[in-house]
């Protein structure tokens, strides 16, 4: 089985940076850039997602190639 290319370090420091702004934002109060931390969080979330899909895709498709030349 191959190693995964996925660079899982920025994003999940993206989220633990949102993370600390959205609870130093909790207290004061402020509602909008809340609501944007929570969306930056969701669409960092999303962009893990769809690279660990595409990532297992294209494993996936290397698998069937390997196993393809196996065979001939």
């Amino acid at each position: 089985m191959k190693k995964s290319n996925v660079n899982w370090a920025l994003p999940l420091t993206n989220i633990v940076v949102l993370l600390i702004i959205e609870l130093t934002l909790m207290p004061l109060g402020y509602w909008i850039p809340q609501i944007l931390v929570v969306a930056l969080m969701l669409v960092q979330v999303g962009a893990m997602a769809f690279q660990y899909a595409r990532e297992r895709e294209n494993q996936h498709a290397d698998d069937a190639d390997d196993t393809h030349a196996a065979h001939n």
